[in-house]
């Protein structure tokens, strides 16, 4: 996959990678947890592709429906590669600081 930048976001309280392109889920960068967002309105037309260091809980027919405020999307977020974001919240050296996630306020 290319390593083009998308927007930080969380959705469901998980941090999370956002792009309005579709990224098929054979090419999800490892480590990663690939999610098509589609409409409500027509259920085919695709809103984006979310990306997530663990996995969203998915009931068993397949679809799981967001509200707005299961997903924070910060137009300050800042945009990284998935490369980039594996490492941010991946690495066990330079992992995510607990005292300070992305969306969270004191």
């Amino acid at each position: 996959m290319e390593q083009t930048p998308m927007r930080e976001i969380e959705i469901f309280g998980i941090p999370a990678l956002f792009t309005e392109q579709d990224i098929p889920s054979d090419e999800t960068p490892p480590g990663l947890h690939c999610y098509q967002l589609i409409s409500a309105n027509d259920g085919e037309t695709l809103l984006g592709t979310v990306l997530t260091v663990i996995p969203v809980e998915i009931p068993e027919d397949g679809e799981r429906d967001v509200y707005d405020d299961d997903l924070m999307l910060d137009t300050e977020g800042q945009m990284l590669t998935p490369e980039e974001f594996s490492e941010k919240y991946l690495s066990p050296v330079s992992g995510p600081d607990l005292e300070e996630r992305y969306g969270k306020e004191d």
